[in-house]
């Protein structure tokens, strides 16, 4: 499916020290880890982006939704993090954080790894409601917006005025 604009018109108003916006970007990654059956685990992951970005944690494919089980928290210092309270063998695979924004996505993965116990702890299969199997990574890219394969160039003008401005992007 292959769709070519002719001409889109937009109307910008300018603020003065308006921050410009930026695609999300990882500042610092995500860390496998090995841990014990039954032990806390967090994967923590520093994320920049303006507008500030929206923090989607997976598992495999699996949207990890917050519950007593998995806690996700986003702090005012840029740190994303996801707090599984007791990890299990079947928790073992890999997460994933996703940053996106109305300018773009990033994303970081590590392991987990789960030492198996000595005890039968943890034999059993645990009902993890918060791993949502609707969802998936593809669903979280296939809202990101286009991207500029030729940027506007800068031009001065009259306030009042009309610029036509040229540009082109790509979507996916």
């Amino acid at each position: 499916f292959s769709k070519r604009i002719e001409k889109l018109t937009c109307t910008l108003r300018t603020q003065r020290k308006m921050k410009r916006s930026f695609a999300p970007k990882i500042t610092e990654k995500v860390k496998s880890q090995r841990a014990p059956d039954g032990a806390q685990v967090e994967f923590v992951c520093k994320v920049e982006g303006y507008p500030r970005p929206q923090i989607t944690w997976f598992r495999q494919t699996a949207i990890i939704k917050p519950s007593p089980d998995f806690q996700i928290y986003y702090d005012d210092n840029n740190m994303a993090t996801l707090v599984i309270k007791e990890v299990f063998p079947e928790d073992a695979g890999t997460f994933t954080c996703v940053a996106k924004n109305c300018v773009g996505f990033a994303s970081a993965s590590a392991e987990l790894v789960v030492e198996h116990p000595l005890s039968d702890h943890g034999t059993e299969k645990h009902d993890r409601r918060s791993l949502s199997r609707e969802s998936s990574l593809a669903d979280i890219v296939e809202g990101i917006p286009p991207t500029f394969a030729q940027r506007p160039s800068t031009k001065t003008a009259e306030e009042g005025s009309s610029v036509e401005l040229e540009c082109r992007f790509v979507a996916i």
